[in-house]
């Protein structure tokens, strides 16, 4: 596995803290994954930083 291409980010969302996955999904576009009560938040975003930035506005964090 390519190292450079997956990180691991915990961000606390009302109280919880949740661990959210993010990767190159294509050529210039990043995936993050995390669940939020019980259920799946996937975002995009052209760098790791937006896809994350991205997932924390969808989940209201």
């Amino acid at each position: 596995m390519n190292t450079r291409a997956y990180r691991t980010a915990n961000i606390i969302v009302r109280g919880k803290v949740c661990i959210v996955e993010v990767h190159v999904k294509a050529a210039g576009l990043w995936e993050a994954r995390g669940s939020l009560d019980g259920s799946m938040i996937v975002a995009e975003g052209t760098s790791s930083g937006g896809a994350l930035a991205i997932w924390r506005q969808m989940a209201g964090a």
